[in-house]
């Protein structure tokens, strides 16, 4: 699977990152709007056809809260024929933490057409397997301060096989950054 990373063409056709204009989105408002846009597309490339079987899409907090976006995500499938395990969803773990409710509805929602989730950025914050549980996530993706450090700090190793054990147990997988 490979993770979908939106940039922004600017007039100059420079490709902006990230930070230079989903703040702009955020403080507007148009978040769920930009990952419907990026729904449709990500759907398209897997009907065209992709080496890449899944994708990972980032899922705005606005999305998580916006009540109609499970039905739009159920319906773009549909009208594809896309399978909704080729489309697996990414949620920040401090929007799992601090939109549990949000994340529960979209999360009955998703996996009620076949879909699944996985958790980003797992252990940035104290490490909860509520979400996790809550959630029924597939996968977790362990943050990059935690997997950085496996060579050189016993913490970071203990937390890792900490959540490797959990994820046995719970029966999730975990995600590793290639980057």
């Amino acid at each position: 699977m490979a993770e979908v990373l939106v940039r922004l063409r600017e007039e100059e056709r420079a490709l902006l990152p990230p930070g230079e204009f989903l703040p702009v989105f955020e403080h507007y408002r148009m978040m769920a709007q930009l990952d419907r846009w990026v729904v449709r597309h990500t759907i398209k490339r897997l009907v065209n056809g992709s080496r890449i079987p899944r994708f990972t899409v980032n899922l705005s907090g606005q999305a998580l809260e916006d009540d109609d976006f499970p039905r739009f995500v159920a319906a773009q499938l549909s009208s594809q024929n896309v399978p909704a395990e080729k489309l697996l969803f990414e949620i920040d773990e401090s929007d799992a933490l601090l939109r549990l409710g949000a994340c529960k509805r979209f999360s009955e929602a998703y996996r009620a057409v076949g879909g699944a989730l996985l958790i980003d950025g797992f252990g940035h914050q104290a490490v909860s397997f509520v979400p996790v549980k809550e959630l029924g996530v597939k996968f977790v993706k362990v943050d990059g301060s935690i997997c950085r450090k496996i060579l050189t700090s016993d913490t970071a190793r203990n937390k890792l096989q900490a959540i490797l054990r959990v994820g046995q147990t719970l029966g999730f997988g975990l995600v590793r950054r290639m980057r």
